[in-house]
């Protein structure tokens, strides 16, 4: 089975030898400044013209978890209020002992016998019989769980069910006070140091602590329970309120591109064809037909507008729902935030390319594209924070008049140019890797090779240079003697006619001269004169 590299090779091995040559033609600058511009157009669309509008991103998250409140970073400020509310004898009159007088009225006369919950001795029906809660008001007022997760009439309401209320003498509820029930039974008494407050009270230690253990199970169940509510009511409404937002800018985001995209489509042709058309009807009749082409073409996209839509909403939600997991044990700053949930719907449109890519699209091709969906994603999210801060710093400058249009145009630009440029190295990485080599390969070679070791080859090969250009004179010499020799022998009058004939020939072959044109014979000699 082909490798991943191995489909990249395949797939970019026919431009290697160009960009191993140095030739980066203007094929290459065109591909860089057209590649992938529907995924950085639309990203840039989204985040900086639509991001000021539906991003409502904040530290620790949309909802408030007990960590967060702990570190004072609250989701809204109803959640601050409630968290903060410290405990005051004015709360515990109204929240937590709210209808005393009338449920104890209503006690004295519907039961014949009033029993002290804690010693097991009949108490007596007046203002000495008191109700206690066996988990103190203070204690549930100060536990930080019941304030998140409870408002105060939930609150209230727990700490005055029977499961929390013991009947018991006044005396012995006022040394009670706000302490553990457990704790204080094992103290000193005040009035009498010698003895611990069981055995001044004379109290019933299992009777104490069933009912403590009744108390502690009811309001720790109750915590927990409203803990959970919370958490499935506040994760619910905000998941579904960033789902909605997060869908609304990834699909107004892509309707704002096919939009423009398709008008200056139409708009270009239309122009073209103005200068002929030479009535105001055919005008008039050809810019609505422009319309028409670019309203069949929206109504085209119609489906992948959708889509968008629904991609956003989930992972709006999912971004959200895993926001509030993290801020449960860590307080996530905004820009954090922000990278999360951006970072997560890059994932969410990532996988469901991977899961189920497109007709026609191979595994190998899937993994690549979805690459580039997640770097655009984070880069462009990244690019937003970053114009956030240089807008921040403009505005403390005299150019604060025009920060946010000077930051928005620049960061939105550089934010483009950096993911054209991110998804065009990972297309072409094989490319780029394979240049990467040569540059490397000769910087070693470089470090590799000594001075005096290139000085050597170059002597050699002057050396051998001299050798060939010596062979070749030579050659020249020795044809040239040997024509010298042919030349005067041919000419020397000394020698017979014979002679002078066959020397003539011999000079004749050596120049190359034509065989029909050599005279050789008297026949030759008479026939040359003759004509």
């Amino acid at each position: 089975m082909a490798s991943f590299t191995d489909y990249l090779d395949i797939k970019y091995g026919n431009d290697l030898t160009d960009i191993q040559n140095g030739k980066l033609t203007s094929t290459h600058v065109d591909d860089l400044l057209n590649q992938y511009k529907d995924i950085v157009l639309v990203n840039l669309i989204q985040q900086f013209q639509l991001g000021p509008i539906f991003d409502a991103y904040k530290s620790g998250g949309n909802v408030t978890t007990l960590h967060n409140a702990e570190k004072y970073v609250f989701a809204n400020a109803q959640d601050e209020e409630r968290f903060m509310q410290n405990y005051s004898q004015e709360l515990r009159r109204d929240l937590y002992e709210s209808g005393f007088k009338q449920n104890r009225k209503k006690a004295f006369q519907n039961n014949t016998v009033i029993v002290d919950d804690y010693t097991g001795k009949v108490l007596n029906k007046d203002g000495r019989a008191h109700r206690d809660h066996i988990v103190s008001a203070s204690e549930i007022q100060q536990n930080n769980a019941a304030r998140l997760y409870m408002s105060d009439q939930t609150r209230g309401e727990m700490a005055t069910k029977e499961k929390n209320l013991a009947w018991t003498d006044g005396s012995l509820n006022q040394s009670k006070g706000e302490n553990d029930l457990i704790k204080w039974m094992n103290k000193d008494n005040k009035k009498d140091s010698t003895m611990t407050n069981e055995e001044y009270y004379n109290l019933d230690q299992d009777k104490v602590k069933a009912k403590y253990a009744e108390a502690k199970q009811h309001v720790d169940g109750t915590i927990k329970k409203e803990r959970t509510k919370y958490y499935v009511k506040n994760v619910t409404s905000t998941g579904i309120a960033q789902g909605f937002a997060m869908g609304q800018k990834q699909a107004i985001g892509l309707v704002m591109y096919e939009f423009q995209k398709a008008l200056m489509i139409e708009m270009k042709v239309y122009f073209k064809k103005y200068k002929t058309l030479h009535t105001i009807e055919e005008k008039i009749s050809e810019f609505q037909q422009a319309c028409k082409n670019v309203s069949a073409h929206m109504i085209s996209k119609s489906k992948e507008i959708f889509t968008s839509f629904s991609d956003g909403f989930i992972s709006g939600f999912v971004g959200n729902l895993i926001t509030v997991f993290i801020n449960t044990f860590a307080t996530t700053a905004k820009n954090v935030v922000r990278i999360l949930n951006e970072g997560i719907h890059g994932l969410f449109k990532a996988v469901k390319i991977l899961v189920n890519p497109p007709k026609g699209m191979t595994r190998e091709e899937a993994l690549l594209e979805a690459s580039k969906i997640i770097s655009v994603s984070v880069i462009t999210t990244i690019g937003v924070i970053l114009t956030e801060a240089f807008v921040t710093y403009l505005l403390t400058t005299p150019f604060s008049p025009f920060a946010h249009l000077i930051g928005g145009v620049l960061g939105g630009i550089l934010t483009g140019i950096v993911s054209v440029t991110v998804v065009y190295s990972i297309d072409h990485y094989v490319e780029i890797l394979a240049k990467l080599k040569e540059t490397m390969n000769l910087l070693v070679y470089d470090l590799e090779i000594s001075a005096a070791e290139i000085r050597s080859d170059y002597y050699s090969t002057i050396e051998s240079l001299d050798e060939g250009l010596q062979a070749i004179l030579q050659k020249i010499y020795t044809e040239y003697e040997e024509l010298h020799l042919l030349t005067r022998n041919a000419y020397n009058t000394r020698l017979s006619n014979a002679e002078l004939v066959h020397n003539s020939l011999k000079l004749a072959n050596k120049l190359g001269v034509r065989e029909e044109n050599i005279v050789s014979t008297k026949v030759d000699v008479i026939n040359f004169f003759n004509n």
